[in-house]
């Protein structure tokens, strides 16, 4: 997608009224300027069931956000948004060239960058969540206050990740230059899952901006030139690991290039817990994991978020595999696998 087309396609997207549906039940006391807008995508079918349980969830768990602004841009052609009827959101369909959807999850970069520019001047912080998600306390630390400018957690897994000591490969090096990266302001972070150090190396499967710094903009922008750069592709991505994770890499250097280290929030434990390999072997590109005793979550209640990944589609027993629970939220998610997931 050339700039051009980019900035016509997201003209034309804004010359569309939203479809912004109405709830079946009233909704938490609107409120005039929300500290909060959430964002999510549906670029595949199945995720529309994901994402529709991900914003009953916000509805639900999400206390005084609860009522906030929610964004679901489609990427994908096949979905209606029909299964979110009832949930008061603004769905946003979004046409991407076959090259980004070639590239797996650069398609929100994109989509965030639509939100954003709809969002700036309204709301404080822009919460993205991926729809394999749920929300089951208030994300009070992704609601930004005056010096924080993004709330953040590391990676679950190495993946392209590299160690302080290692030498700046083929491709990350390109990344920093282009962000402008004073090598100076990379921190280290060890990963949630494999707990390894690494150079900060940042999530994106949910964290949060304010919109005002005009980070998922410039994500979307950065992010296209690598898409189309064919020298970089030849020399750079090389496995599909690394055409998996080219988006997040680039985020994850703008918000460390961008932000002094003092604006970045790095979310505690309880957010984007990584469930699907809390109870369950997963296959990573760097081994094969569950989480390690040390980080294990006692009790699901206590979680801000976790992350499902593919664990509620491959699992009709999910249930089975994740931290004890206590009521009302075990009759809830009962419920919601039946309503949004019910077994064939």
């Amino acid at each position: 997608m050339s700039k051009e087309n980019l900035r016509l396609g997201l003209v034309l997207l804004f010359l569309v009224v939203p479809a912004t549906i109405l709830a079946a039940q009233p909704a938490a006391p609107a409120v005039e300027r929300p500290a909060l807008a959430f964002v999510t995508f549906i670029g595949a079918p199945y995720q529309e069931s994901a994402a529709a349980m991900l914003v009953a969830s916000i509805r639900t768990w999400g206390g005084e956000y609860r009522g906030c602004p929610v964004y679901v841009v489609i990427t994908d052609p096949r979905v209606t948004g029909a299964r979110l009827g009832d949930l008061n959101v603004t769905l946003l369909p979004l046409k991407l060239d076959a090259l980004i959807r070639d590239y797996p999850f650069a398609e929100k970069a994109y989509a965030a960058a639509t939100v954003e520019e709809l969002v700036a001047g309204t709301v404080r912080s822009l919460a993205w969540f991926d729809p394999q998600t749920l929300l089951l306390r208030p994300p009070t630390e992704m609601d930004m206050d005056d010096g924080i400018s993004a709330a953040v957690a590391p990676v679950q897994f190495v993946n392209t990740g590299q160690a302080e000591d290692e030498p700046i490969n083929a491709f990350w090096g390109p990344i920093y230059k282009r962000c402008g990266l004073d090598l100076n302001k990379l921190f280290l972070v060890e990963t949630k899952v494999d707990s390894r150090i690494i150079r900060a190396w940042l999530n994106c499967g949910m964290f949060a901006v304010r919109p005002d710094r005009g980070l998922c903009r410039e994500w979307a922008k950065i992010l296209d030139e690598f898409l189309h750069d064919q020298k970089y592709q030849r020399a750079a991505v090389t496995d599909a690991v690394r055409k998996t994770f080219l988006h997040q890499a680039v985020v994850s250097t703008l918000i460390v290039s961008r932000l002094e280290r003092r604006e970045i929030r790095m979310l505690s434990a309880g957010y984007n817990y990584p469930l699907y390999c809390h109870g369950l072997d997963f296959k990573a590109a760097s081994g094969t994991y569950r989480i390690p005793a040390s980080k294990r979550a006692e009790k699901l209640n206590d979680l801000t978020s976790a992350f499902l990944e593919t664990l509620l589609l491959r699992h009709p027993d999910w249930l089975d595999f994740v931290p004890p629970i206590e009521e009302p939220l075990k009759k809830w998610l009962t419920e919601a696998t039946q309503k949004y997931f019910p077994s064939k």
